[in-house]
């Protein structure tokens, strides 16, 4: 695909071969985000420590901190915490729609604790980060 007909579709050329929607929801990560997602996946869980993908906080204790995102729209790349499969999107996910996200704080610990533990296990200050993206 060409840049010219990339920005036309509203792409924009990452790498050579490589695009993302702009200002897309599902916008591909520099790959320095995606090294850190690996780092934060594997801390495993959270909350149960199982084997863990990338959940994006928001609401709740996010909110109180300044973070707000948009309906549709993720919080910024570098504010993510690990969950499994079961605490992210199933019976006791925060995503899941079983649990609203004041019941899931209330539960398992506010997200914005949880990043900031991710930040003291690997050294990163992700606020800074996202703050500065």
């Amino acid at each position: 695909m060409g840049a010219e007909l990339a920005d036309s579709l509203g792409m924009v050329l990452l790498r050579l071969g490589e695009y993302r929607i702009r200002g897309g929801i599902a916008e591909m990560s520099t790959a320095e985000v995606r090294r850190y997602w690996s780092r934060v996946s594997e801390l495993g869980c959270i909350v149960c420590g199982g084997p863990a993908g990338i959940h994006h906080p928001h609401g709740g204790s996010m909110k109180e901190r300044g973070i707000h995102r948009s309906i549709g729209r993720k919080t910024n790349d570098w504010l993510v915490i690990p969950l499994c499969p079961n605490h992210h999107v199933g019976q006791f996910g925060i995503d899941s729609g079983g649990l609203t996200v004041k019941q899931w704080e209330q539960r398992f610990g506010q997200q914005a604790d949880h990043v900031d533990a991710v930040c003291e296990k690997l050294g990163v200050d992700v606020w800074a980060r996202a703050n500065a993206s």
